[in-house]
Parts: C-alpha cells; structure tokens; sequence
C-alpha cells in the first residue's frame, strides 16, 4: 500500500475546505475568520477579544442587521433574533471632528445597553462592545485582533440615537425623497 505524502494530505484539507458552505459568502467572498455570520451575509463588524470571543455585526444591506457574540458553535447572543428585525430595533450614533471620528450601533435588552463602537483618535484606534448594566456600570469588551469595521454604512439606515453622547441631543432631520 503506498503511502501519501504529507503534502497530498494538505491539498485535500484545503480543497475540502475550500468547498465547504462556511468558506465563501455570496459573490464567493472568503468569509474572515473572525466571523460568526451566515455564508449568506456580509460581516459589517468583526473582531475577537483577548478571551477568543468574536464581536460581529453581520446581514444584508440595508434590510438586515444582527448583533452576534460567541465562539464559533457557540453562541452567546444574538440580537434581534431575526436579523431582518436589525433595522428596526438598533440605533446608530456618530461623531466626528478633526483626527476624530466616533461610530457606535446599539441597543438595549431589558435593562442591559450594549454599544458596538469604533472610535478613532490620530493614529489610535479603539473597538469592540461596551456593555452598560442598570446601576450604570460599564464593561468593555476591546477587539485584541484586526477590526474589519462599516459601521458608517448604516447611517440614515438604522434610527439616530439622541440619547446617545455622540449626537449630544441632535439627530440630523431625515432626508426627504423625491
């Protein structure tokens, strides 16, 4: 019986992870390892923390949008259940100034607000989520690994959040259509 090389054995794991469901997305985009999206769906967010948690804003726009936050298999939440529900129920915020530029899509589940935010300052760059509880502390959760970021796409999409710092208090009027 003759034996494989350890090389064949690498072209046939590639190829049958090339043909696998999970490696491409529509337009056979390669979906980035740092993703908990469907095939399906473009991830408009994505990162991992320290702890190998993926942070993803992951659908099809502008009709859907979802919050997912886990480890592949492993799910910890998924907001709104059903991402066509996404438009209607996250809140978009931004600011922006010279050097500056502060993005955050959020919502709240029961008592507990969640903010995926990706704020830059000159060269520095900070993202991931931050989770506000009901006495008003907050724990942030920091992307440790390369942040695949659009959140901007979303806005005039997702409602303006007038609550939210970033806007302090203004919402711009919406756009009228002809």
């Amino acid at each position: 019986m003759k034996r494989r090389r350890p090389s064949s054995w690498r072209g046939l794991i590639l190829a049958a992870l090339a043909a696998s469901p999970l490696a491409c997305s529509a337009g056979n985009q390669p979906v980035a390892a740092t993703t908990l999206c469907d095939a399906a769906d473009q991830a408009y967010f994505a990162c991992k923390t320290a702890s190998g948690r993926l942070i993803n804003l992951c659908g099809q726009y502008p009709q859907r949008l979802q919050y997912l936050y886990g480890r592949p298999g492993r799910l910890e939440l998924a907001y709104p259940e059903a991402a066509a529900g996404g438009p209607e129920k996250l809140s978009y915020a931004h600011y922006v100034r010279p050097d500056t530029d502060y993005t955050e899509i959020g919502f709240a589940r029961g008592e507990i607000a969640y903010a995926v935010f990706d704020y830059r300052e000159g060269s520095g760059r900070t993202a991931g989520v931050a989770v506000t509880l009901a006495d008003g502390s907050e724990r942030r959760f920091e992307c440790a690994t390369p942040i695949e970021s659009q959140l901007q796409i979303w806005s005039g999409v997702l409602r303006c959040d007038p609550d939210n710092a970033l806007t302090g208090g203004q919402c711009p009027a919406p756009s009228k259509q002809d």
